[in-house]
Protein backbone atom coordinates (compact mmCIF):
# COMPACT_ATOMS: atom_id res chain seq x y z
CA UNK A 1 0.00 0.00 0.00
CA UNK A 2 2.60 2.31 0.97
CA UNK A 3 4.78 1.76 -1.88
CA UNK A 4 1.72 2.42 -4.31
CA UNK A 5 0.88 5.96 -2.34
CA UNK A 6 5.12 6.33 -2.67
CA UNK A 7 4.32 5.99 -7.06
CA UNK A 8 1.26 8.15 -6.45
CA UNK A 9 3.03 10.85 -4.98
CA UNK A 10 6.49 10.44 -7.74
CA UNK A 11 3.47 10.72 -10.49
CA UNK A 12 1.58 13.90 -9.12
CA UNK A 13 5.04 15.63 -8.80
CA UNK A 14 6.04 14.75 -12.34
CA UNK A 15 2.78 16.42 -13.48
CA UNK A 16 3.57 19.15 -12.09
CA UNK A 17 7.28 19.33 -12.91
CA UNK A 18 5.24 19.08 -16.36
CA UNK A 19 2.66 21.81 -15.65
CA UNK A 20 5.31 23.96 -14.85
CA UNK A 21 7.44 23.55 -18.00
CA UNK A 22 4.76 25.54 -20.39
CA UNK A 23 4.88 28.96 -20.91
CA UNK A 24 2.66 31.42 -18.19
CA UNK A 25 0.32 32.52 -21.33
CA UNK A 26 -0.56 29.17 -21.71
CA UNK A 27 -4.25 28.11 -20.71
CA UNK A 28 -5.27 24.70 -21.83
CA UNK A 29 -8.76 23.77 -21.42
CA UNK A 30 -9.87 20.41 -19.35
CA UNK A 31 -10.67 17.87 -21.90
CA UNK A 32 -12.38 14.34 -21.50
CA UNK A 33 -10.10 11.68 -20.49
CA UNK A 34 -9.01 9.18 -22.73
CA UNK A 35 -10.44 5.17 -22.95
CA UNK A 36 -8.49 2.88 -21.80
CA UNK A 37 -8.51 1.40 -24.79
CA UNK A 38 -7.34 4.13 -26.57
CA UNK A 39 -3.91 4.25 -23.55
CA UNK A 40 -2.98 0.84 -24.69
CA UNK A 41 -3.10 1.16 -28.12
CA UNK A 42 -0.67 4.51 -27.72
CA UNK A 43 2.05 2.43 -25.74
CA UNK A 44 1.42 -0.25 -29.05
CA UNK A 45 2.50 2.49 -31.74
CA UNK A 46 5.17 3.67 -29.60
CA UNK A 47 6.21 -0.17 -29.16
CA UNK A 48 5.98 -0.73 -33.14
CA UNK A 49 8.27 2.01 -33.31
CA UNK A 50 5.79 5.14 -34.42
CA UNK A 51 6.81 8.97 -33.12
CA UNK A 52 4.58 11.02 -30.54
CA UNK A 53 3.42 13.01 -33.21
CA UNK A 54 2.44 10.42 -35.81
CA UNK A 55 0.78 8.76 -33.01
CA UNK A 56 -1.20 11.54 -32.17
CA UNK A 57 -2.19 12.04 -35.94
CA UNK A 58 -3.31 8.88 -36.39
CA UNK A 59 -5.64 8.62 -32.91
CA UNK A 60 -6.32 12.48 -32.76
CA UNK A 61 -4.87 13.05 -29.57
CA UNK A 62 -2.66 15.88 -28.90
CA UNK A 63 0.98 15.30 -28.93
CA UNK A 64 1.49 16.40 -25.56
CA UNK A 65 -1.00 13.96 -24.17
CA UNK A 66 0.40 10.73 -26.27
CA UNK A 67 4.08 12.21 -24.73
CA UNK A 68 2.17 12.34 -20.97
CA UNK A 69 1.23 8.16 -21.44
CA UNK A 70 4.02 7.43 -22.69
CA UNK A 71 6.22 8.60 -19.95
CA UNK A 72 4.00 7.15 -17.67
CA UNK A 73 3.91 3.77 -18.72
CA UNK A 74 7.50 4.00 -18.56
CA UNK A 75 7.61 4.65 -14.99
CA UNK A 76 4.94 2.59 -13.55
CA UNK A 77 4.82 -0.04 -16.49
CA UNK A 78 0.67 0.58 -16.71
CA UNK A 79 -1.47 3.23 -18.39
CA UNK A 80 -4.46 3.02 -15.52
CA UNK A 81 -5.39 6.10 -13.24
CA UNK A 82 -3.08 5.81 -10.20
CA UNK A 83 -4.91 6.66 -6.91
CA UNK A 84 -5.50 10.55 -6.39
CA UNK A 85 -5.28 12.84 -3.78
CA UNK A 86 -8.67 14.69 -2.81
CA UNK A 87 -11.87 14.21 -0.57
CA UNK A 88 -14.36 11.46 -2.29
CA UNK A 89 -17.73 12.75 -3.68
CA UNK A 90 -20.22 13.31 -0.86
CA UNK A 91 -23.20 12.03 -3.15
CA UNK A 92 -22.93 8.63 -4.38
CA UNK A 93 -23.51 7.72 -8.06
CA UNK A 94 -27.22 6.30 -6.94
CA UNK A 95 -27.75 9.41 -5.10
CA UNK A 96 -26.33 11.59 -7.97
CA UNK A 97 -29.37 9.45 -10.38
CA UNK A 98 -31.76 9.81 -7.31
CA UNK A 99 -31.70 13.49 -7.01
CA UNK A 100 -31.06 14.34 -10.98
CA UNK A 101 -34.04 11.84 -11.48
CA UNK A 102 -36.13 13.81 -9.15
CA UNK A 103 -35.43 17.26 -10.89
CA UNK A 104 -35.80 15.90 -14.41
CA UNK A 105 -39.97 15.24 -13.27
CA UNK A 106 -39.95 18.47 -11.27
CA UNK A 107 -37.74 20.94 -12.05
CA UNK A 108 -39.47 23.46 -9.66
CA UNK A 109 -37.62 21.06 -6.77
CA UNK A 110 -35.77 23.32 -4.56
CA UNK A 111 -32.45 22.61 -3.36
CA UNK A 112 -33.46 22.13 0.32
CA UNK A 113 -36.09 19.69 -0.86
CA UNK A 114 -33.41 17.78 -2.21
CA UNK A 115 -31.26 18.04 0.69
CA UNK A 116 -34.21 16.84 3.30
CA UNK A 117 -34.41 13.52 0.71
CA UNK A 118 -30.64 12.82 1.35
CA UNK A 119 -31.06 13.75 4.30
CA UNK A 120 -33.39 10.88 4.68
CA UNK A 121 -31.72 8.82 2.53
CA UNK A 122 -28.85 8.52 5.46
CA UNK A 123 -26.48 10.98 3.43
CA UNK A 124 -25.82 14.81 4.82
CA UNK A 125 -24.73 17.57 2.48
CA UNK A 126 -25.45 21.66 1.63
CA UNK A 127 -27.19 23.09 -0.57
CA UNK A 128 -24.26 24.12 -2.27
CA UNK A 129 -23.07 20.37 -2.80
CA UNK A 130 -26.28 19.74 -4.99
CA UNK A 131 -25.56 22.99 -6.98
CA UNK A 132 -22.42 21.75 -7.61
CA UNK A 133 -23.77 18.07 -8.44
CA UNK A 134 -26.75 19.05 -11.12
CA UNK A 135 -24.02 21.46 -12.41
CA UNK A 136 -22.15 18.52 -13.65
CA UNK A 137 -25.04 16.46 -14.99
CA UNK A 138 -25.42 19.51 -17.08
CA UNK A 139 -28.02 21.26 -14.84
CA UNK A 140 -27.86 24.44 -13.76
CA UNK A 141 -31.28 26.82 -11.62
CA UNK A 142 -32.60 29.14 -13.89
CA UNK A 143 -35.55 31.13 -13.99
CA UNK A 144 -39.13 29.74 -15.41
CA UNK A 145 -39.84 31.66 -18.31
CA UNK A 146 -43.02 33.18 -18.20
CA UNK A 147 -45.32 32.80 -21.20
CA UNK A 148 -49.34 32.87 -21.79
CA UNK A 149 -51.67 30.53 -20.28
CA UNK A 150 -52.77 28.13 -23.01
CA UNK A 151 -56.31 26.53 -22.75
CA UNK A 152 -56.89 23.38 -24.61
CA UNK A 153 -58.73 25.60 -27.12
CA UNK A 154 -55.75 28.03 -27.11
CA UNK A 155 -53.57 25.11 -27.79
CA UNK A 156 -55.68 23.70 -30.62
CA UNK A 157 -56.08 27.14 -32.47
CA UNK A 158 -52.49 27.98 -32.17
CA UNK A 159 -51.16 24.76 -34.09
CA UNK A 160 -54.22 25.23 -36.48
CA UNK A 161 -52.50 28.71 -37.46
CA UNK A 162 -49.20 27.31 -37.66
CA UNK A 163 -50.45 24.83 -39.85
CA UNK A 164 -52.35 26.22 -42.51
CA UNK A 165 -49.96 29.32 -42.74
CA UNK A 166 -46.62 27.29 -42.81
CA UNK A 167 -45.90 27.21 -46.38
CA UNK A 168 -47.35 31.17 -47.12
CA UNK A 169 -45.12 32.93 -49.34
CA UNK A 170 -42.96 35.88 -48.03
CA UNK A 171 -44.51 38.37 -49.55
CA UNK A 172 -48.01 37.33 -48.22
CA UNK A 173 -46.62 38.26 -44.90
CA UNK A 174 -45.16 41.59 -46.05
CA UNK A 175 -48.16 42.59 -47.13
CA UNK A 176 -49.50 42.98 -43.49
CA UNK A 177 -49.85 45.55 -40.71
CA UNK A 178 -48.51 44.16 -37.26
CA UNK A 179 -50.55 46.11 -34.16
CA UNK A 180 -50.27 45.41 -30.74
CA UNK A 181 -50.88 47.51 -27.49
CA UNK A 182 -47.69 47.77 -24.54
CA UNK A 183 -47.57 48.97 -21.13
CA UNK A 184 -44.33 50.45 -20.32
CA UNK A 185 -43.46 51.99 -16.51
CA UNK A 186 -41.30 55.38 -15.81
CA UNK A 187 -39.11 53.11 -12.97
CA UNK A 188 -40.20 49.40 -14.07
CA UNK A 189 -38.69 46.43 -15.28
CA UNK A 190 -38.89 47.56 -18.92
CA UNK A 191 -35.20 45.68 -19.84
CA UNK A 192 -33.18 43.55 -18.05
CA UNK A 193 -29.46 44.77 -16.67
CA UNK A 194 -26.71 43.03 -16.27
CA UNK A 195 -23.92 45.15 -14.44
CA UNK A 196 -20.11 43.31 -13.16
CA UNK A 197 -19.64 43.40 -9.34
CA UNK A 198 -17.56 42.11 -6.94
CA UNK A 199 -19.37 39.47 -4.06
CA UNK A 200 -21.25 41.64 -1.41
CA UNK A 201 -21.56 44.84 -3.25
CA UNK A 202 -24.69 43.85 -5.02
CA UNK A 203 -26.75 46.99 -3.34
CA UNK A 204 -23.54 49.24 -4.19
CA UNK A 205 -25.77 52.24 -6.62
CA UNK A 206 -23.71 52.03 -9.21
CA UNK A 207 -25.05 48.39 -9.50
CA UNK A 208 -29.00 48.41 -9.18
CA UNK A 209 -31.98 50.36 -10.80
CA UNK A 210 -34.22 52.47 -9.30
CA UNK A 211 -37.54 51.83 -8.98
CA UNK A 212 -40.79 53.67 -7.34
CA UNK A 213 -43.05 51.45 -5.87
CA UNK A 214 -46.15 50.18 -8.22
CA UNK A 215 -43.70 51.64 -10.99
CA UNK A 216 -44.38 54.74 -10.24
CA UNK A 217 -46.27 55.19 -12.96
CA UNK A 218 -46.92 54.04 -16.76
CA UNK A 219 -48.08 54.95 -20.06
CA UNK A 220 -49.74 52.30 -22.68
CA UNK A 221 -49.41 52.95 -26.28
CA UNK A 222 -50.71 50.89 -29.60
CA UNK A 223 -48.82 51.45 -32.46
CA UNK A 224 -48.60 49.21 -35.37
CA UNK A 225 -45.61 48.15 -38.22
CA UNK A 226 -44.77 46.35 -41.19
CA UNK A 227 -42.53 44.78 -43.38
CA UNK A 228 -41.61 48.24 -44.84
CA UNK A 229 -40.93 49.76 -41.76
CA UNK A 230 -42.69 51.18 -38.43
CA UNK A 231 -46.49 52.98 -38.59
CA UNK A 232 -47.95 55.18 -36.26
CA UNK A 233 -47.18 55.17 -32.09
CA UNK A 234 -49.69 56.43 -29.86
CA UNK A 235 -50.29 57.01 -26.44
CA UNK A 236 -53.50 55.56 -24.70
CA UNK A 237 -54.03 58.25 -22.04
CA UNK A 238 -57.62 56.92 -20.94
CA UNK A 239 -58.78 53.11 -19.97
CA UNK A 240 -59.15 51.86 -23.63
CA UNK A 241 -63.21 50.27 -24.76
CA UNK A 242 -64.30 49.73 -27.93
CA UNK A 243 -65.04 53.15 -28.78
CA UNK A 244 -61.65 54.31 -28.41
CA UNK A 245 -59.85 51.43 -29.87
CA UNK A 246 -62.30 52.12 -32.92
CA UNK A 247 -60.97 56.24 -32.83
CA UNK A 248 -57.48 55.06 -32.52
CA UNK A 249 -57.99 52.74 -35.54
CA UNK A 250 -60.01 55.74 -37.58
CA UNK A 251 -56.79 58.08 -37.17
CA UNK A 252 -54.25 55.70 -37.34
CA UNK A 253 -54.32 52.53 -39.45
CA UNK A 254 -54.95 54.32 -42.73
CA UNK A 255 -52.41 56.86 -42.12
CA UNK A 256 -50.09 54.10 -41.31
CA UNK A 257 -50.81 52.28 -44.49
CA UNK A 258 -50.70 55.22 -46.59
CA UNK A 259 -46.80 56.09 -45.03
CA UNK A 260 -45.78 52.04 -45.15
CA UNK A 261 -46.78 52.70 -49.63
CA UNK A 262 -48.59 48.93 -48.78
CA UNK A 263 -50.26 47.11 -51.47
CA UNK A 264 -53.49 47.37 -52.70
CA UNK A 265 -55.06 44.26 -50.81
CA UNK A 266 -53.20 44.71 -47.49
CA UNK A 267 -53.98 42.87 -44.40
CA UNK A 268 -54.74 44.28 -40.89
CA UNK A 269 -53.47 41.88 -37.64
CA UNK A 270 -54.59 42.67 -34.05
CA UNK A 271 -55.43 40.00 -31.13
CA UNK A 272 -58.75 38.70 -29.80
CA UNK A 273 -58.61 41.33 -27.22
CA UNK A 274 -62.59 41.95 -26.60
CA UNK A 275 -62.45 45.42 -27.82
CA UNK A 276 -60.67 44.20 -30.26
CA UNK A 277 -63.82 41.37 -31.10
CA UNK A 278 -66.56 43.25 -29.95
CA UNK A 279 -69.21 43.24 -32.46
CA UNK A 280 -69.50 47.01 -32.95
CA UNK A 281 -65.70 46.94 -33.59
CA UNK A 282 -65.95 43.85 -36.36
CA UNK A 283 -68.91 45.75 -37.87
CA UNK A 284 -66.42 48.83 -38.26
CA UNK A 285 -63.89 47.21 -39.76
CA UNK A 286 -66.06 45.45 -42.00
CA UNK A 287 -67.58 48.99 -43.14
CA UNK A 288 -64.48 50.04 -43.71
CA UNK A 289 -62.98 47.28 -45.96
CA UNK A 290 -60.47 46.51 -44.06
CA UNK A 291 -59.30 42.73 -44.53
CA UNK A 292 -58.67 41.87 -40.88
CA UNK A 293 -56.33 38.45 -40.26
CA UNK A 294 -57.90 35.64 -38.00
CA UNK A 295 -56.08 35.13 -35.26
CA UNK A 296 -55.22 32.73 -32.36
CA UNK A 297 -55.78 33.81 -28.81
CA UNK A 298 -52.90 33.90 -26.32
CA UNK A 299 -50.38 34.18 -29.45
CA UNK A 300 -47.87 36.71 -28.51
CA UNK A 301 -45.21 34.65 -29.85
CA UNK A 302 -46.75 34.67 -33.74
CA UNK A 303 -46.68 38.56 -33.41
CA UNK A 304 -43.32 40.06 -34.88
CA UNK A 305 -44.47 43.24 -32.87
CA UNK A 306 -43.49 42.00 -29.54
CA UNK A 307 -40.04 41.83 -30.79
CA UNK A 308 -40.22 45.56 -31.64
CA UNK A 309 -41.87 46.69 -28.04
CA UNK A 310 -38.71 45.08 -26.23
CA UNK A 311 -36.52 47.05 -28.82
CA UNK A 312 -38.20 49.80 -27.74
CA UNK A 313 -38.28 49.50 -23.84
CA UNK A 314 -34.85 48.43 -24.44
CA UNK A 315 -33.83 51.91 -25.48
CA UNK A 316 -35.81 53.97 -23.63
CA UNK A 317 -34.68 52.46 -20.34
CA UNK A 318 -31.32 53.53 -21.43
CA UNK A 319 -32.62 57.04 -21.88
CA UNK A 320 -33.64 57.08 -18.08
CA UNK A 321 -36.32 59.35 -18.30
CA UNK A 322 -37.48 60.80 -14.98
CA UNK A 323 -41.29 61.93 -15.59
CA UNK A 324 -44.10 60.46 -17.59
CA UNK A 325 -43.67 63.60 -20.05
CA UNK A 326 -40.30 62.52 -20.71
CA UNK A 327 -41.37 59.22 -21.24
CA UNK A 328 -43.55 59.79 -23.57
CA UNK A 329 -41.35 61.94 -25.49
CA UNK A 330 -38.91 59.39 -25.83
CA UNK A 331 -40.86 56.73 -26.52
CA UNK A 332 -42.04 58.32 -30.00
CA UNK A 333 -38.14 59.41 -30.28
CA UNK A 334 -36.60 56.10 -30.14
CA UNK A 335 -40.15 54.56 -32.11
CA UNK A 336 -39.68 56.49 -35.00
CA UNK A 337 -35.74 55.73 -35.09
CA UNK A 338 -36.31 51.92 -35.30
CA UNK A 339 -34.46 50.76 -38.91
CA UNK A 340 -36.59 49.39 -41.71
CA UNK A 341 -34.49 46.80 -42.24
CA UNK A 342 -35.26 45.64 -38.12
CA UNK A 343 -39.19 45.52 -39.12
CA UNK A 344 -38.05 43.71 -42.99
CA UNK A 345 -36.03 40.86 -41.07
CA UNK A 346 -38.35 40.08 -38.74
CA UNK A 347 -41.21 39.65 -41.11
CA UNK A 348 -39.19 37.62 -43.51
CA UNK A 349 -37.92 34.95 -40.93
CA UNK A 350 -41.84 34.72 -40.18
CA UNK A 351 -41.93 30.80 -41.61
CA UNK A 352 -39.32 30.45 -38.03
CA UNK A 353 -41.95 31.22 -35.88
CA UNK A 354 -44.09 28.53 -37.38
CA UNK A 355 -42.46 25.61 -37.09
CA UNK A 356 -41.67 25.48 -33.19
CA UNK A 357 -45.50 26.08 -32.53
CA UNK A 358 -46.01 22.40 -35.11
CA UNK A 359 -43.12 21.01 -33.40
CA UNK A 360 -44.22 21.69 -29.57
CA UNK A 361 -47.82 20.92 -30.43
CA UNK A 362 -49.52 23.89 -30.01
CA UNK A 363 -47.88 25.04 -26.90
CA UNK A 364 -46.45 28.06 -26.48
CA UNK A 365 -42.49 29.09 -28.60
CA UNK A 366 -39.42 31.18 -27.83
CA UNK A 367 -41.44 32.73 -30.94
CA UNK A 368 -38.01 34.39 -33.69
CA UNK A 369 -35.93 33.95 -30.93
CA UNK A 370 -35.40 30.16 -31.86
CA UNK A 371 -31.90 28.88 -32.70
CA UNK A 372 -33.47 26.72 -35.19
CA UNK A 373 -31.45 25.28 -37.12
CA UNK A 374 -31.13 24.74 -40.79
CA UNK A 375 -32.65 21.65 -42.68
CA UNK A 376 -29.40 20.60 -44.73
CA UNK A 377 -27.47 20.38 -41.18
CA UNK A 378 -30.42 18.44 -40.02
CA UNK A 379 -30.41 16.20 -43.05
CA UNK A 380 -26.86 15.80 -43.17
CA UNK A 381 -26.70 14.18 -39.33
CA UNK A 382 -29.19 11.72 -40.14
CA UNK A 383 -26.97 10.60 -43.33
CA UNK A 384 -23.96 10.26 -41.04
CA UNK A 385 -25.93 8.08 -38.42
CA UNK A 386 -27.27 5.59 -41.21
CA UNK A 387 -23.94 5.28 -42.51
CA UNK A 388 -21.41 5.86 -39.68
CA UNK A 389 -24.06 4.47 -36.61
CA UNK A 390 -22.49 7.46 -34.43
CA UNK A 391 -23.37 10.68 -34.55
CA UNK A 392 -19.93 11.50 -33.00
CA UNK A 393 -17.93 13.91 -34.74
CA UNK A 394 -15.44 11.59 -37.29
CA UNK A 395 -11.59 12.80 -37.79
CA UNK A 396 -12.01 15.43 -40.13
CA UNK A 397 -10.63 18.83 -40.91
CA UNK A 398 -12.78 22.55 -41.71
CA UNK A 399 -15.66 23.79 -38.86
CA UNK A 400 -17.11 22.09 -36.18
CA UNK A 401 -20.60 21.25 -36.49
CA UNK A 402 -23.33 23.54 -35.33
CA UNK A 403 -25.71 20.84 -33.70
CA UNK A 404 -24.37 19.97 -30.02
CA UNK A 405 -24.02 16.17 -29.33
CA UNK A 406 -26.57 16.29 -27.17
CA UNK A 407 -28.90 18.04 -29.21
CA UNK A 408 -27.64 15.48 -32.35
CA UNK A 409 -28.81 12.38 -29.76
CA UNK A 410 -32.19 13.84 -29.84
CA UNK A 411 -32.78 13.83 -33.19
CA UNK A 412 -31.83 10.18 -33.46
CA UNK A 413 -34.20 9.35 -31.02
CA UNK A 414 -36.67 10.78 -33.03
CA UNK A 415 -35.87 9.70 -36.53
CA UNK A 416 -35.38 5.72 -34.11
CA UNK A 417 -38.94 6.31 -32.65
CA UNK A 418 -40.75 7.34 -35.94
CA UNK A 419 -38.64 7.12 -39.14
CA UNK A 420 -41.51 8.89 -41.00
CA UNK A 421 -40.14 12.32 -39.51
CA UNK A 422 -39.69 15.05 -41.91
CA UNK A 423 -35.94 17.23 -42.10
CA UNK A 424 -38.58 20.25 -41.40
CA UNK A 425 -40.20 18.80 -37.98
CA UNK A 426 -36.55 18.10 -36.81
CA UNK A 427 -35.34 21.29 -37.82
CA UNK A 428 -38.33 22.58 -35.50
CA UNK A 429 -38.07 19.90 -32.50
CA UNK A 430 -34.41 21.89 -32.12
CA UNK A 431 -36.29 25.25 -31.46
CA UNK A 432 -38.68 24.20 -29.26
CA UNK A 433 -39.03 24.92 -25.52
CA UNK A 434 -39.54 22.41 -22.83
CA UNK A 435 -42.93 23.15 -20.83
CA UNK A 436 -42.01 21.65 -18.13
CA UNK A 437 -40.11 25.07 -17.44
CA UNK A 438 -42.12 27.71 -18.56
CA UNK A 439 -44.48 29.54 -16.22
CA UNK A 440 -47.87 30.15 -18.09
CA UNK A 441 -49.04 33.96 -18.08
CA UNK A 442 -52.13 36.19 -18.50
CA UNK A 443 -51.73 39.50 -20.15
CA UNK A 444 -51.26 42.36 -17.77
CA UNK A 445 -51.39 39.70 -14.77
CA UNK A 446 -55.03 38.34 -15.17
CA UNK A 447 -56.54 40.30 -12.55
CA UNK A 448 -54.51 41.00 -9.15
CA UNK A 449 -55.49 42.33 -5.18
CA UNK A 450 -54.18 44.77 -3.45
CA UNK A 451 -53.99 44.21 0.22
CA UNK A 452 -53.08 46.17 3.72
CA UNK A 453 -51.62 44.16 6.32
CA UNK A 454 -49.95 44.66 10.00
CA UNK A 455 -47.59 42.73 12.38
CA UNK A 456 -45.44 43.38 15.19
CA UNK A 457 -43.01 40.91 17.30
CA UNK A 458 -45.87 39.41 18.67
CA UNK A 459 -47.43 37.99 14.93
CA UNK A 460 -49.00 38.91 12.26
CA UNK A 461 -52.14 41.55 12.47
CA UNK A 462 -54.76 41.74 10.18
CA UNK A 463 -55.09 41.55 6.72
CA UNK A 464 -57.39 43.84 4.33
CA UNK A 465 -58.36 43.53 0.93
CA UNK A 466 -58.69 47.47 -0.95
CA UNK A 467 -61.64 46.97 -3.24
CA UNK A 468 -61.54 50.17 -5.98
CA UNK A 469 -58.91 52.53 -5.73
CA UNK A 470 -57.02 53.61 -2.25
CA UNK A 471 -57.46 57.43 -1.14
CA UNK A 472 -57.20 58.92 2.19
CA UNK A 473 -60.66 58.51 3.00
CA UNK A 474 -60.43 54.38 1.97
CA UNK A 475 -57.24 54.46 4.14
CA UNK A 476 -58.38 55.99 7.25
CA UNK A 477 -61.27 53.59 6.88
CA UNK A 478 -58.83 50.39 6.68
CA UNK A 479 -56.50 52.03 9.84
CA UNK A 480 -60.10 52.35 12.01
CA UNK A 481 -61.32 48.44 10.79
CA UNK A 482 -57.82 46.66 11.58
CA UNK A 483 -55.30 48.67 13.63
CA UNK A 484 -57.02 48.83 17.01
CA UNK A 485 -58.23 44.85 16.83
CA UNK A 486 -55.11 43.78 15.41
CA UNK A 487 -53.16 45.73 18.40
CA UNK A 488 -55.68 43.68 20.64
CA UNK A 489 -54.94 40.72 18.92
CA UNK A 490 -51.19 41.23 19.65
CA UNK A 491 -51.43 42.45 23.25
CA UNK A 492 -49.44 45.06 22.50
CA UNK A 493 -48.35 47.22 25.02
CA UNK A 494 -49.81 51.02 26.00
CA UNK A 495 -47.47 52.95 24.04
CA UNK A 496 -47.10 50.96 21.31
CA UNK A 497 -46.30 52.72 17.55
CA UNK A 498 -47.83 52.52 14.10
CA UNK A 499 -45.20 52.39 11.32
CA UNK A 500 -46.48 53.93 8.15
CA UNK A 501 -44.37 54.67 4.67
CA UNK A 502 -44.57 58.46 3.16
CA UNK A 503 -47.19 57.46 0.62
CA UNK A 504 -49.30 61.10 -0.08
CA UNK A 505 -52.53 59.38 1.53
CA UNK A 506 -50.83 57.97 4.65
CA UNK A 507 -49.30 62.05 4.87
CA UNK A 508 -52.38 63.66 3.96
CA UNK A 509 -53.44 66.48 5.77
CA UNK A 510 -56.74 64.39 6.61
CA UNK A 511 -54.67 61.68 7.96
CA UNK A 512 -52.31 63.40 9.77
CA UNK A 513 -55.46 64.70 11.83
CA UNK A 514 -57.38 61.93 11.78
CA UNK A 515 -54.56 59.96 13.84
CA UNK A 516 -54.07 62.66 16.03
CA UNK A 517 -57.24 62.26 16.85
CA UNK A 518 -57.42 59.09 17.50
CA UNK A 519 -54.48 59.30 19.89
CA UNK A 520 -51.86 56.72 17.55
CA UNK A 521 -48.29 57.52 17.31
CA UNK A 522 -46.36 57.05 14.32
CA UNK A 523 -42.54 56.38 14.08
CA UNK A 524 -41.12 58.84 11.80
CA UNK A 525 -40.15 57.23 8.34
CA UNK A 526 -37.43 58.07 5.96
CA UNK A 527 -39.09 58.09 2.27
CA UNK A 528 -38.40 55.34 -0.08
CA UNK A 529 -37.18 53.42 2.14
CA UNK A 530 -38.89 49.54 1.72
CA UNK A 531 -35.53 47.70 2.80
CA UNK A 532 -35.94 49.38 6.32
CA UNK A 533 -39.41 47.85 6.74
CA UNK A 534 -39.44 44.21 8.29
CA UNK A 535 -43.18 43.65 6.65
CA UNK A 536 -41.37 42.96 3.04
CA UNK A 537 -40.15 40.15 3.92
CA UNK A 538 -43.68 39.07 5.06
CA UNK A 539 -44.71 40.06 2.12
CA UNK A 540 -42.40 37.87 -0.09
CA UNK A 541 -43.16 34.62 2.38
CA UNK A 542 -46.72 35.22 1.51
CA UNK A 543 -46.67 35.52 -2.51
CA UNK A 544 -44.15 32.99 -2.68
CA UNK A 545 -47.04 30.27 -0.71
CA UNK A 546 -49.97 32.23 -2.70
CA UNK A 547 -48.09 31.29 -6.26
CA UNK A 548 -47.31 27.85 -4.92
CA UNK A 549 -51.22 27.15 -4.66
CA UNK A 550 -52.31 28.40 -8.22
CA UNK A 551 -55.12 30.35 -7.60
CA UNK A 552 -57.38 30.10 -11.05
CA UNK A 553 -59.34 33.13 -10.83
CA UNK A 554 -59.47 36.75 -8.11
CA UNK A 555 -61.60 35.55 -5.70
CA UNK A 556 -59.51 32.44 -5.31
CA UNK A 557 -56.34 34.76 -4.63
CA UNK A 558 -58.18 36.54 -2.04
CA UNK A 559 -58.99 34.12 0.44
CA UNK A 560 -55.37 32.31 -0.18
CA UNK A 561 -53.90 35.46 0.57
CA UNK A 562 -56.39 35.40 3.71
CA UNK A 563 -55.65 32.34 4.70
CA UNK A 564 -51.84 32.14 4.43
CA UNK A 565 -51.72 35.56 6.29
CA UNK A 566 -53.22 33.78 8.91
CA UNK A 567 -50.99 30.96 8.78
CA UNK A 568 -47.33 33.00 9.20
CA UNK A 569 -46.07 31.44 12.57
CA UNK A 570 -44.85 33.93 15.01
CA UNK A 571 -41.63 32.97 15.11
CA UNK A 572 -40.75 34.54 11.91
CA UNK A 573 -42.56 37.90 13.14
CA UNK A 574 -40.42 37.89 16.00
CA UNK A 575 -37.10 36.88 14.47
CA UNK A 576 -37.84 39.61 11.61
CA UNK A 577 -37.80 42.45 14.75
CA UNK A 578 -35.21 40.53 16.79
CA UNK A 579 -33.02 41.30 13.82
Amino acid sequence: MESQQDEAKMYKRHLSTTSNSQTPNSTMAKTKELSKDTRNKIVDLHQAGKTESAIGKQLGVKKSTVGAIIRKWKTYKTTDNLPRSGAPRKISPRGVKMITRTVSKNPRTTRGDLVNDLQRAGTKVTKATISNTLRRQGLKSCSARRVPLLKPVHVRAHLKFAREHLDDPEEDWENVIWSDETKIELFGKNSTCRVWRRKNAELHPKNTIPTVKHGGGNIMLWGCFSAKGPGRLIRVKERMNGAMYREILSKNLLPSARALKMKRGWVFQHDNDPKHTARATKEWLRKKHFKVLEWPSQSPDLNPIENLWRELKIRVAQRQPQNITALEEICMEEWAKLPATVCKNLVATYRKRLTPVIANKGFYTVGSDAHAESEPLVRAIIYKWRKHGTVENLPRSGRPTKITPRAQRQLIQEVTKDPTTTSKELQASLASVKKKIITPTVKYGGGSVMVWGCSAASGPGRLAVINGTMNSAVYQKILKENVRPSVCDLKLKRMWVLQQDNDPKNTSKSTSEWLKKNKMKTLEWPSQSPDLNPIEMLWHDLKKVVHARKPSNVAELQQFCKDEWAKIPPQRCNRLIAT
